[in-house]
């Protein structure tokens, strides 16, 4: 009885000891996980912030004001007189 008692109380022993090395496993499979999240979410943050910067530029290179002042500085001028071509004919037609 006292063998049964010692393979007992070593069995558990060893499966205590078994269970804690494997949940020490796995809490630091986690904390690498979670800072390679922490490290993506950073990422996305930097990638978030960095595309409203660029929108806002792209609004304000894109409005007319812009355009206009630009193509002032490129030597365009407003038209003195306009010209208006008309045809009696649609522009595409059928030849059949």
């Amino acid at each position: 009885m006292k063998k049964f008692t010692y393979f007992m109380y070593g069995s558990i022993f060893i499966s205590v000891s078994v269970l804690f090395l494997i949940q020490a496993l796995a809490t630091n499979t986690y904390v690498e996980s979670g800072r390679h999240i922490d490290d993506i979410e950073s990422q996305i943050d930097a990638y978030t912030s960095e595309n409203e910067i660029l929108h806002k530029e792209l609004m304000s290179v894109q409005s007319l004001q812009h355009i206009s002042d630009l193509a002032r500085v490129a030597g365009f001028t407003a038209p003195q007189s306009y010209l208006m071509i008309t045809q009696e004919q649609p522009v595409a037609f059928s030849l059949h």
